[in-house]
């Protein structure tokens, strides 16, 4: 939709999305925007959402999400606008949430964080957002959350017609104005609950290298009884890795109890691989709210094994204006801002010129190409690294980054785009780089600066420190093999039947906390050589 030419246009209660050029356009006019959602919109330069072009609006009460932009502003872009929100859900949105100007944001939930009154960075717990089902759930940190001032007069309903200003019971007032407090986004949570309900709306999930540790190791679940009644509850699992801190009691008449699931020991001596189970909450005296919620423990993930933090010159090959050493804060002089004056840890950096800006002469590209790193028994390897980085745009400079397994077919992982990169600070970089890297004994990865055309402007170019290889290392542990020689066999036994009574410790082999008949029957369920 477009808002054009000047005027004060009021839009409520819409919904926009499916478009290819921006979900509302904006410009020269100041729009008055309440209770619309604002979903998977791509935005063929900017404002996937919405693009404000000189004009600033009031957004009241809107979510924002899923859309996209080729450039800044997956869900909002402002070009010489600043636009009021309040009251707002803005997140999913990709490459980013806001961009351009300094518009205040005030009692809304915006991905990532954004400083201003009242505001939050929290799951809303959308009812479905897979089926596109925005509204938020039981639970959600938007409930009572918003800004009653900020509504505009004569607006008591929602995006779809049911009553605004609706209290739940079980959620705190965090917002601003005499209860009842409105919610953030464009529907009201209903409050019309009955029976049990489980807080939060969605499941465990923990994760950590080989033998642990595990992160999250616990969840906390809220049984909450809405009914006038007290409720027998029960609580139920199957997985040994996973524990619950009680398996039934009593919910009281409109209050709640807490159940804890937690990660153990057991879980130390898993192999790699992704394990579930389904924590089961029967409401055993009407059924009134039976559930479940998905456990997930995925074991391996990716972990530094590489490490270059450019204390030494590692001696990759470095073309062009490509060097070594210590920043000296120059460049900048006219676009962009000045190199750093030191790594992000220690002195030293791989930069392209690292006394000022680059030249503009056409030419490129240049690289800097590591060394071969072995990668052969690795999987899920991942490239980190810190960047500082000031450069003009495509088709006038084009910068890279490339990986390749043999280094003559490269693969392209990164390239800026159509915006100016203009960074004043050390930024965390992650790439996937698994389908070129995964156990592979040859790994290059090459990171490119080349002037393309004539009319470049001049940037401090390139700046890395602490470049990591990250990733899964392959083989599995073997618990029950106590005295470490690669073989399950009858001196194992031993040693466990020599330390029979024993708490947890390296011949509690099934990890329960004690050396019983259990370890015992888990040596000869794994009998022979290790995997």
């Amino acid at each position: 939709m477009d808002c054009l030419y000047g005027g004060s246009p009021t839009i409520i209660g819409c919904t926009f999305t499916g478009s290819e050029s921006s979900g509302v356009y904006c410009y020269d006019t100041s729009p008055t925007i309440v209770n619309c959602l604002i979903f998977e919109n791509v935005g063929t330069y900017g404002g996937g959402g919405i693009y404000f072009d000189y004009s600033n609006a009031t957004v009241v009460n809107c979510t924002i999400v899923n859309n996209s932009a080729v450039s800044g502003g997956g869900g909002i872009h402002c070009y010489n606008s600043n636009p009021t929100l309040t009251n707002c859900i803005v997140r999913g949105n990709t490459p980013d949430e806001v961009f351009g100007g300094n518009p205040p944001i005030t009692y809304s939930n915006v991905m990532g964080g954004y400083a201003g009154a009242g505001n939050i960075d929290a799951d809303p717990y959308f009812v479905n957002p897979d089926e596109s089902d925005y509204r938020i759930g039981p639970g959600s940190p938007c409930i009572d959350a918003g800004n009653n001032g900020a509504v505009p007069s004569g607006i008591d309903t929602d995006l779809d017609g049911n009553p605004r200003f609706i209290d739940d019971p079980f959620t705190d007032d965090t917002g601003l104005g005499d209860p009842p407090i409105v919610d953030m986004g464009a529907n009201e949570y209903q409050a019309d609950a009955t029976g049990m309900m489980v807080l939060p709306a969605f499941g465990f999930y923990s994760d950590g290298p080989n033998g642990g540790p595990f992160t999250p190791d616990s969840i906390t679940y809220t049984l909450q009884n809405y009914d006038a009644i007290p409720l027998e509850f029960s609580v139920g699992k199957t997985a040994q890795w996973l524990e619950l801190s009680s398996d039934g009691g009593v919910i009281p008449a409109g209050g709640e109890v807490e159940v804890v699931a937690s990660i153990t020991a057991y879980a130390n001596g898993l192999a790699n691989g992704e394990y579930q189970d389904t924590v089961q909450f029967t409401n055993e005296t009407n059924h009134d709210g039976d559930t479940t919620r998905l456990a997930t423990l995925v074991v391996g993930v990716p972990i530094p094994m590489v490490v270059f933090d450019f204390d030494m010159e590692p001696g990759w090959y470095a073309e062009g204006e490509w060097g070594f050493g210590q920043p000296l804060g120059q460049g900048g002089y006219n676009f962009g801002n000045p190199d750093p004056t030191s790594g992000y840890t220690g002195d030293n950096v791989y930069g392209y010129n690292l006394e000022g800006d680059y030249s503009v002469d056409v030419g490129g590209p240049y690289y800097l190409t590591t060394g071969a790193i072995d990668c052969s028994d690795l999987t899920h390897v991942e490239l980190h690294f810190y960047r500082w980085l000031n450069s003009d745009y495509q088709p006038y400079v084009y910068q890279t980054i490339e990986v390749s397994s043999d280094r003559a077919g490269w693969t392209l992982i990164w390239e800026n785009g159509s915006s100016e990169i203009a960074e004043n600070a050390w930024s965390a970089q992650e790439y996937d780089i698994s389908a070129v890297a995964d156990l592979q004994p040859t790994v290059y990865i090459r990171w490119g600066h080349e002037v393309a055309s004539a009319g470049a402007w001049a940037y401090s170019g390139w700046n890395i420190d602490d470049v990591q290889i990250w990733g899964v290392e392959q083989g599995m542990p073997c618990p029950w093999d106590v005295n470490d020689d690669e073989d399950v066999n009858i001196d194992d036994l031993f040693e466990v039947l020599g330390h029979w009574g024993e708490g947890a410790g390296p011949y509690d082999v099934n990890f329960d906390g004690i050396v019983d008949i259990d370890d015992v029957f888990a040596i000869l369920g794994n009998w022979g050589p290790c995997p």
